[in-house]
Order: C-alpha cells, then sequence, then structure tokens
C-alpha cells in the first residue's frame, strides 16, 4: 500500500488517471474494473486501513454477518480469478447454494435442491482483505490510507470534473489537488456527493426513502462440523407479525458468525445472556440450539440501520461529466437482506461493460443502468419493509401480499421448483415479480388447494421438511 501521495504540478503530464474515494469494497470493485481502462487508478480512504483482516473504524457494519450469494461470487471470481480457492483455502465455506442454506421464511422451511451455483460464507473483514490485497498486485492500482476527498473541481466551463482537492489526515491538514479523468464516489451511504454538486451549482438528487430503524446484534461461536446437519446458512426471516429475525454463516476459523435483528418495540440487548435469550424468541429454534452446544468467541456487537436509501441520480438533467457515485452512495438497502455486496458486484460489471463501449455520457449511461439493476433489490427489500408500515391501504395491501407469500413459502417446503424460483430472487437473478408468473403461482395455488383439502394438510415446518423431495409434480 502506498505511504505517500505526491502533488500533481499543474503542468505536468498526467498519465489517464480514476480516482476511486472509499476503499470498502464497493470502491476496491470500482477501482478494478478501471484498471482496465485507465493507465492509473487511486484509490483514498480516510482510514487507516489494516495490514490483516481486521477491523477498521469507518466500516463498524464488517463484524456483522454478510452475504456473498453466488451471484456476487462469481462476479468477483471473475474479477480476480483464483478468489474462491483462495478464501476457501483460508476456512471460507463453499458449498452449493440450494443445499448448504436452511432458510425459515413465514413459518416455512424450504426445500433443499442442487443449484448447481456456489455460494461462500465468509466474513467481510477477510473478503474485503483478500480483494485489496489482490487490487494492490495490479501495477495500475495505488491506494493511499488517511486521505479525505475534500471536493471535487471543475474545468473552467463548469461542465466536468477534472480533479479532486484531498487532505492528508496525517500531514496536519494540508490540502493538495490531484488530477483526473473520472472521479468515483464510493464512499457509502454517508456520501457528500449531493452536498458537493449543491455547492457546484448542480442540482441534488432526489431520494427514495424507507424508514426502517431496525438494529442488530452479533456474536461469533465456535462451530462444530456436526452443526446444522453440515448446512453453512441458517435464515430465520421475519415472520409477520414477528419483530426480529436472524441469520448463522459460517466463516473461516471454523466459526459462527450469529446476527440477530429487531424492529423498533424488539431491538435485541448487547448483554451475553439478553442476547441468547432474544435468540430463543427468533421465528425457529435452529440458531438457539446451534449456539447451545457452541463456545461464544467474544463480546455482543451492535449496529443500528435507520433506513433504505435510493439517491435517483437517474433522473436529474444535469450532472457533470467525469464523475460518478457508485455502491452505497447511490442506493443502501436494509442488511437483514443481504444484499448489499452483491448490488456492488452488479454495478462494477456493469460500469466496466460502459467504460468498454467509450467514455461519452458515462454518468447517464451508468445511472440508467444502475437504476435497473437496483429495482430487483430494492423492490425485495421494501416491499417487505413496508408491511410493516401504517395507514389502512398500506395495510389491505400487505395484507393480500402477506396471503399470497406465506402459501408460496409453504408450497417450497414441499414444492423443489418453487424453492427454486425463490431462491432465483434471492440471488438477484429474477424480480419478484417472477413469483406472480403462471408457472409458479399455480404451483402455489396447488399447493394451498392439497393443503386445505387434501393429505398434506397441517405439515408442520421443521428441519426435516427442509430435506423432502418435492411432491408437486406438474411441469414449470
Amino acid at each position: 500500500m502506498s505511504t505517500s501521495l505526491e502533488p500533481t504540478p499543474a503542468s505536468a503530464a498526467v498519465p489517464r488517471r480514476a480516482i476511486v474515494a472509499g476503499a470498502s469494497l464497493g470502491g476496491l470493485l470500482a477501482a478494478r474494473v478501471c484498471a482496465d481502462h485507465f493507465d492509473e487508478v487511486v484509490v483514498l480512504d480516510r482510514d487507516a486501513l489494516p495490514a490483516a483482516a481486521e477491523r477498521r473504524k469507518g466500516a463498524p457494519q464488517s463484524v456483522h454477518a454478510h452475504g456473498l450469494i453466488s451471484t456476487g461470487r462469481e462476479i468477483l471470481e471473475g474479477l480476480f480469478p483464483g478468489l474462491t480457492d483462495s478464501l476457501v483455502a483460508q476456512g471460507a465455506v463453499l458449498a452449493d447454494a440450494g443445499l448448504g442454506s436452511r432458510r425459515l421464511i413465514e413459518g416455512s422451511y424450504h426445500a433443499r435442491f442442487e443449484a448447481g451455483r456456489l455460494s461462500l460464507s465468509v466474513s467481510r473483514l477477510l473478503l474485503e482483505h483478500e480483494v485489496r490485497t489482490r487490487l494492490l498486485a495490479n501495477p495500475r492500482v495505488r491506494i493511499f490510507a488517511r486521505t479525505e476527498v475534500v471536493t471535487p473541481r471543475l474545468d473552467a466551463a463548469g461542465n466536468r470534473v477534472t480533479g479532486v482537492r484531498v487532505v492528508d489526515r496525517d500531514g496536519g491538514g494540508t490540502e493538495r489537488e490531484l488530477a483526473c479523468d473520472l472521479f468515483i464516489d464510493a464512499t457509502g451511504r454517508g456520501s457528500r456527493l449531493p452536498r458537493w454538486l449543491e455547492a457546484l451549482g448542480y442540482p441534488v438528487p432526489a431520494e427514495d426513502r424507507v424508514e426502517v430503524d431496525i438494529r442488530y446484534a452479533t456474536r461469533y461461536y465456535r462451530r462444530k462440523a456436526t452443526h446444522l446437519d453440515g448446512q453453512n446458512v441458517c435464515i430465520l426471516a421475519l415472520n409477520h407479525p414477528g419483530r426480529r429475525a436472524g441469520v448463522m454463516l459460517a466463516v473461516e476459523g471454523d466459526r459462527w458468525v450469529v446476527s440477530v435483528g429487531g424492529l423498533p418495540g424488539d431491538h435485541p440487548p448487547l448483554d451475553a445472556e439478553g442476547f441468547e435469550r432474544y435468540v430463543k424468541g427468533l421465528p425457529g429454534p435452529d440458531i438457539a440450539q446451534t449456539i447451545a452446544d457452541s463456545e461464544p468467541l467474544g463480546d455482543v456487537e451492535g449496529y443500528g440501520f435507520p433506513a433504505s436509501v435510493h439517491r435517483r441520480y437517474d433522473r436529474l438533467d444535469r450532472f457533470p461529466e467525469g464523475c460518478l457515485a457508485f455502491g452505497d452512495a447511490i442506493s443502501s438497502f436494509n442488511p437483514i437482506y443481504g444484499q448489499g455486496m452483491t448490488v456492488a458486484a452488479l454495478e462494477a460489471r456493469a460500469l466496466g461493460a460502459l467504460l468498454a463501449a467509450g467514455a461519452q455520457d458515462l454518468a447517464p449511461r451508468f445511472f440508467r443502468e444502475t437504476a435497473r439493476l437496483i429495482e430487483i433489490p430494492w423492490s425485495i427489500a421494501v416491499s417487505n419493509d413496508l408491511r410493516y408500515g401504517t395507514g389502512t391501504a398500506r395495510r389491505d395491501k400487505a395484507k393480500a401480499i402477506r396471503n399470497y407469500l406465506r402459501a408460496l413459502h409453504r408450497a417450497a417446503s414441499r414444492d423443489v421448483a418453487v424453492a427454486r424460483a425463490f431462491a432465483e430472487v434471492l440471488a438477484l437473478r429474477q424480480g419478484p415479480a417472477s413469483l406472480l408468473a403462471p408457472r409458479v403461482a399455480w404451483r402455489v395455488g396447488v399447493a394451498w388447494l392439497l393443503e386445505r383439502f387434501g393429505t398434506t394438510r397441517g405439515v408442520a415446518p421443521s428441519a426435516s421438511a427442509a430435506a423432502r423431495p418435492a411432491t408437486l409434480t406438474p411441469a414449470d
């Protein structure tokens, strides 16, 4: 990692340069695709970046459970060949996305099936460290810690970002200017880009915002090979009208990371005794039974998430050339759905394709594409969050959706085709509307009729139900 960042003299010939603000996973992925199209990529971060897979001040959420679903893993593997094998060698767990996961949703355990796609259970700390290490091996990339962007700079016409002013946080607050051909703000949900745009005379993006006020508590435990029948992921989803959910992921070091989340009125406690008592109140017993047979590792850690936010850069009629927002700086979702890292990977893949097609009108093209990519995870997160909102019309609509989804999840406990269709939505390969497609809705309806009038009535969800084969046979 570079330790000094020399100012660029105004008269010097500068290689074609991209500057990325933010060295979390989103910024690292943006830098990786830029390295294929720029002579030099400079990544700046205000934090001191650790030399190992350790936490840092600017990313307090990194110790909590983070899901890297199969779609995200495949994109990262394409950007960093050998990444999966390297992480597995360090203890990460690779498993079939359909066989390795235990999902309890709306009171029903989904049937297990062979998905043919591999998901990776790994801590956010190790994943980010490995990606940063591999990125630094690229001779076109330099990363500077303790360096913060103060503001972008525009050309004389006020149309294009031509550089940024930065401050060295360890250098007495000295400011300097760095020239660039592209500036990417990947500083997360606290991005100051809207304020910078306003100061530069540009419009500020509108925000789609859904208040959540969910709070998390996380603790690590020693993992045994016999736990969870060898599965590596357990998801106990929010079950209306309940207000808590939990996830347990196998990570390196033979550990479980257990994260629980609660909505207002049922936030989790942060003491060890209260945490384990809270876990016993999750929608299913799986996590509580596992940690009862596990050695706790460390203290309980907390984190709060106030709202899901989508900054609508795609709707602006004016935006400076040579500038982009990226990742959580555009949109951040309720983390309970485990979508953030995969959305960043999808955006990186899109950015690479757009840069390959040329830099002309890059910002509007990129923001249109990210709006399309964000639509699926946003609708998944927000439609579920809105079920806990207020207002008669919202409650009526939520009730209809809830009734269908409950029937769908009960069908998914016995019908592999329905379980597979829902898994495709979770993997961000299909939109939620696909769950209303005739081939799925028909199977949900048949399952409902069989349960109501046939032999399956009263089937209780259980861990063994997750292993049952499908009982519905009509063609998709």
